[in-house]
């Protein structure tokens, strides 16, 4: 669980970043990331479990 706190705490981080340099890529990072997040934590929770 902290684990994967921090790797996705520094993937917003580092998208932050990228988005004072050019917010095009930095909020595509910032998106991507998000959907990555979001899609970890459902497969994560469900595990064997049928989903839908």
């Amino acid at each position: 669980m902290k684990k994967s706190f921090f790797i996705y705490g520094g993937a917003i981080a580092t998208a932050l970043g990228v988005m004072s340099v050019n917010r095009r890529w930095g909020g595509f990072l910032l998106l991507m990331t998000l959907i990555a997040w979001f899609l970890h934590s459902v497969f994560a929770s469900t595990g064997d479990q049928q989903r839908l």
